[in-house]
């Protein structure tokens, strides 16, 4: 990194941490560093107006961390995986759909293509809660019919989970420690009258759910972006899991068992048929 750089990282992280200052710094980092995919404005703002775009790197997000305590960054999933995933569950109208670590509030969107009881999501940043509030707000008056987007600040391990069924979304955001407290909290909350979906695009810490007790496979996919969406996102396609716990007796999607393989250690992963579920399991990340 030069030292230009050095200096106006310096100079961005410490406006961050100014009251209402930490969005324009968001701005001042994609004009300054657009070398990230992510940064191309995103087909799927255009039509909302929406800004669930960009890239932002955790030392923006949460000013002060240092590299070794960092999280990851921000950048919006793939709408497609978010889609294919939905499609293979259950009717949801009487479930809540949750994003754990929901950014800008983009899976969210989707989420409210679909029926659910309720649309929730938890973010640690208030700088982009404030980008997903907006994004809300926007989204009811363009569609007043669909179910009320609702984000808030806070921590995704202790939420409140709302009662009912539920469906829990992940863009891998967590490292393996977070990912299993989570999950195990989840599954205690599952039971045969309470079921709980937990799906997880470019699921990296996937061998904490598959060696969860409670927890099966429903269902798994490589989604592949649509035209429009080349060339927003690292590649040009995206691995999503979706596991299950409580409910009914249902039968799982055929594939949801296959296994997956690190591409980038820690960062990310990939659906690879001829593995067995839980094989290869990385050692990498924490």
């Amino acid at each position: 990194m030069t030292q230009v750089k050095r200096a106006v990282r310096f100079a961005l992280a410490r406006a961050a941490r100014m009251p209402g200052m930490q969005r324009p710094a968001f701005a001042a980092f994609a004009r300054l560093f657009p070398d990230q995919p992510w940064q191309a404005t995103h087909p799927f703002d255009r039509g909302l107006g929406t800004d669930t775009g960009g890239f932002v790197p955790q030392w923006l997000l949460q000013p002060g961390v240092t590299e070794a305590d960092q999280g990851s960054p921000y950048a919006g999933c793939q709408p497609e995986c978010v889609r294919a995933a939905l499609a293979s569950l259950p009717d949801t109208r009487n479930y809540s759909f949750i994003d754990l670590g929901c950014g800008k509030g983009r899976a969210m969107i989707v989420a409210s293509e679909y029926s659910f009881h309720a649309i929730l999501g938890v973010e640690l940043s208030g700088g982009l809660v404030a980008v997903a509030a907006r994004n809300a707000a926007l989204v009811a008056r363009a569609h007043p019919e669909r179910t009320r987007l609702q984000p808030m600040q806070g921590d995704a391990a202790g939420v409140a989970l709302p009662d009912g069924p539920l469906v829990i979304f992940n863009y891998h955001a967590f490292p393996r420690a977070l990912v299993g407290r989570i999950a195990e909290r989840l599954a205690a909350a599952a039971s045969p009258g309470r079921e709980i979906f937990y799906v997880y695009e470019n699921p990296v810490c996937h061998y904490v759910l598959d060696a969860l007790p409670g927890f099966t496979r429903w269902f798994a996919a490589k989604v592949a972006c649509t035209d429009e969406e080349r060339g927003r996102s690292p590649g040009d396609e995206d691995t999503v899991v979706v596991w299950r716990a409580g409910g009914p007796p249902r039968t799982a999607h055929d594939g949801a068992d296959a296994g997956l393989r690190e591409t980038v250690p820690g960062w990310g992963v990939e659906l690879h048929p001829g593995l067995a579920s839980g094989a290869g399991i990385p050692t990498s990340i924490g």
